[in-house]
């Protein structure tokens, strides 16, 4: 195998990024910390790993197709889940898993770009870029502890569910009281890299405009992107009045790729629903760690405001408790959460010696 190096950028520019040259062999070769505007490291395949606290991660059952017309079906869903952000997104897909789900990451095409740039200044040409937490393993099927890397300026964490990168302090609240078990510096840290780096998960890169899709394929996208939300039984609905023997295969047809979802071992009683379901829970992770990073911007925007306890749901609704000094702070906190694409509403308040306490639902703005 030939030389690969693993470039880990951190979250600011102002620290160094980390650089591991694998020899043929996968020793390490060079670890060390590199320096902007440094001699060209050469034309070793380069892995740029880039803040996982800035790519949203997210696990969706998508329809077959090419990679390139998946990516773009997921981005249409992505792109109205997020619409807020205004921003044009690089997604990239993963392989299908057991469960029949894809892991798919999007972060801003802005910031895909400037991370490639920041790459070239330090003296390489990304060949793949992948955000830090695929540098942990995949979990095992059977395992709900969550795998966490410490990075120095922050900790990536990978679980079967969940996938993210913040700052040491946040990460309990992130990961809501969930097993933790740290990848500690090593041989079994550095076997991790190495696969993440040979055999990586998907590709945050931008393909060439060559490679990009023409007005039949983005129809196809299109068209991919709508079954993706809409139950088989709704589009077959007609057809069944006409054939009932097609209906019956359809219904067949229908459960069978529910169960591809909530498992060979779950009763079907209404697939749509129950698809549906499945999907806000594997959604509920990463839609939990865009609204809190949010919540915790405006809260320290605000001197006297202090989080008491926080809770998520799969529909997206955050409730927050939160103490505070008077009623103003609410219209700072307000102002502050609109800032970061979140309306909050305070639902009751108390006054306990001298400090208010309020409920507050927080929902995308």
């Amino acid at each position: 195998m030939t030389p690969i190096r693993l470039l880990i950028l951190p979250a600011t520019a102002d620290q160094t990024c980390r650089q591991i040259l694998f020899g043929p062999e996968d020793h390490v070769m060079e670890d060390q910390r590199l320096d902007y505007g440094g001699p060209w490291l050469g034309d070793t395949p380069a892995v740029l790993a880039v803040p996982g606290a800035d790519v949203l991660a997210r696990r969706l059952v998508l329809p077959a197709g090419s990679r390139a017309q998946v990516e773009a079906a997921a981005t249409m869903i992505l792109e109205e889940d997020l619409a807020s952000t205004h921003e044009t997104l690089r997604v990239a897909v993963g392989p299908v898993e057991a469960d029949g789900a894809r892991l798919v990451v999007a972060a801003s095409a802005n910031r895909v770009q400037a991370w490639m740039e920041i790459a070239r200044a330090l003296g390489a040409e990304p060949a793949v870029v992948i955000p830090d937490y695929l540098l942990l393993p995949e979990p095992a099927e059977d395992d709900d502890a969550v795998l966490a890397l410490d990075l120095g300026d922050r900790i990536a964490a990978r679980g079967r569910d969940i996938a993210l990168s913040a700052e040491p302090d946040l990460l309990p609240l992130l990961l809501q009281e969930r097993d933790t078990a740290a990848l500690e510096p090593g041989p079994a840290l550095l076997a991790a890299f190495v696969r993440a780096v040979r055999s990586p998960m998907l590709d945050l890169k931008p393909r060439p405009p060559a490679e990009g899709l023409n007005r039949r394929a983005m129809r196809l996208a299109a068209a991919l992107a709508a079954l993706a939300l809409i139950s088989p039984l709704v589009l077959d609905g007609a057809r069944a009045a006409r054939d009932d023997g097609a209906a019956r295969r359809d219904e067949a047809q229908a459960l069978g790729l529910a169960r591809s979802v909530l498992g060979s071992g779950a009763a079907i009683d209404d697939p749509a629903a129950q698809v549906r379901a499945r999907r806000l829970e594997l959604n509920a992770g990463a839609g939990f760690g865009d609204s809190a990073a949010g919540l915790f911007a405006a809260l320290e925007s605000v001197e006297s405001a202090k989080l008491e306890a926080l809770m998520f749901d799969p529909s997206g609704v955050m409730r927050a408790t939160v103490s505070y000094a008077d009623y103003a702070d609410v219209e700072r906190l307000r102002g502050a959460a609109a800032t970061h694409g979140l309306a909050l509403e305070e639902i009751s308040a108390l006054d306990e010696r001298g400090v208010r306490i309020g409920a507050f639902v927080v929902r995308p703005a």
